[in-house]
């Protein structure tokens, strides 16, 4: 059985969506107004959709905008399914997906088939994109509640692929498991695809395959082109070429600027260097000047490979920095910490802060000896947090 299905979220509390979103679309279909739900690719909107109807006891009749894109296709489907009872007498919702598939001139008549329908459908229609952006769509937003959704975060992502490795008997490492969480990019059908098809033999210890697809050039290679070209112009566009977070590439050549500088200049140069993009991206970050991205940019590549008074011919052997992994488990155990706080500050009707600072410490003692307190009703990772921080 193929992990999207398998995994898929069976319960609203299961989707990384935010409970206001979702309590908005639930409110939307209630009052049988029409909704548009655009997000990025693999967020989650047609799960989200699938789960909500379930919940709320509802049938989906669902049609691909790509796939029915004329007016007639439109329709034949629609026309019958926007104004007949449901089966049983339950409600039922209308999804349409993939909206931003009407385009060209295959589909005319079909935006507005779809507009038209909204006022003589007697169930709620939901829309899906990834981009709702267009003009043409303008009409149709006019007349649609907007929710928008983001990207799901790399660590969710990473949570849900750790959790199905341990369910189907994995064995991963979790640099390597961090690293296709990254690279999906938030799409979570991807990320389990990803995962399925390069566990076969019940064991992720390399990402080669999707190494390929995923990037035009690895970073290791814009690492090479960083310390040994002499070609400015390619060496200041190397991370335009390559698929590859500055936050990341900083940690990068963080870690092999003294593998492959000898010279006490040299290093000293490159260091500069590498700390001026780190300042300009404090300022990026801070106050939103997206105009310093070049100099950030530029100090990262170009003034690094200019640091160096002379060539090293020598092949060095570039190695990841240990501060991603080491940074990602102390977020981790931030995040436990967090969570834990928020529950006992429910319990005991005071603020998070208070709840770190007062309660935790004590809580880590009675775990530690074994107790435990059934009331802050708390999760078996955040037990085993207790116990061992």
């Amino acid at each position: 059985m193929i992990f999207t299905k398998k995994y898929e979220p069976k319960k609203v509390d299961n989707l990384f969506t935010e409970k206001e979103k979702i309590l908005q679309l639930k409110k939307a279909v209630l009052e049988r107004r029409p909704v548009i739900i655009n997000g990025p690719t693999g967020c989650g909107k047609t799960c989200l959709v699938h789960v909500l109807a379930k919940e709320l006891n509802y049938e989906v009749l669902e049609l691909n905008a790509s796939e029915s894109r004329n007016k007639a296709n439109l329709e034949g489907v629609l026309g019958p399914g926007s104004k007949e009872g449901s089966l049983f007498f339950r409600g039922r919702l209308i999804l349409v997906d993939d909206v931003e598939a009407l385009s060209g001139t295959k589909d005319r008549g079909g935006l507005p088939t779809l507009i038209s329908f909204l006022e003589e459908s007697k169930w709620p229609i939901v829309f899906t994109t990834s981009d709702i952006s267009d003009f043409k769509f303008s009409k149709l937003k006019s007349k649609c509640s907007l929710i928008e959704l983001e990207k799901v975060k790399d660590i969710h992502v990473f949570e849900l692929l750790k959790k199905i490795c341990e369910k189907e008997h994995i064995i991963y490492d979790p640099l390597v498991l961090r690293e296709l969480a990254e690279i999906s990019k938030g799409d979570i059908r991807s990320a389990i695809n990803d995962l399925q098809s390069l566990s076969s033999n019940k064991q992720l210890d390399s990402l080669e395959e999707v190494g390929k697809r995923e990037r035009k050039e690895d970073i290791l290679n814009s690492l090479k082109t960083i310390f040994k070209s002499k070609e400015i112009n390619k060496v200041i566009n190397v991370f335009n070429e390559a698929d590859v977070d500055l936050d990341e590439a900083l940690l990068w050549l963080d870690e092999n600027i003294p593998r492959e500088y000898l010279e006490v200049k040299d290093l000293n140069n490159a260091y500069d260097s590498l700390s001026k993009s780190d300042v300009f991206n404090g300022r990026i970050r801070k106050w939103q000047y997206w105009t310093f991205l070049v100099y950030r940019n530029f100090f990262l590549t170009g003034g690094i490979s200019l640091a160096k008074s002379r060539d090293y011919l020598s092949y060095q052997s570039y190695k990841r920095s240990g501060r991603l992994l080491k940074l990602f488990w102390a977020r981790q155990r931030n995040m436990k910490k967090k969570a834990i706080a928020e529950k006992i500050s429910v319990k005991m009707h005071c603020s998070n802060k208070r709840a770190l600072h007062d309660f935790i410490p004590y809580l880590q003692i009675i775990y530690r000896h074994g107790e435990t307190i059934d009331d802050v009703e708390l999760s078996t990772d955040e037990i085993e947090w207790l116990r061992t921080e």
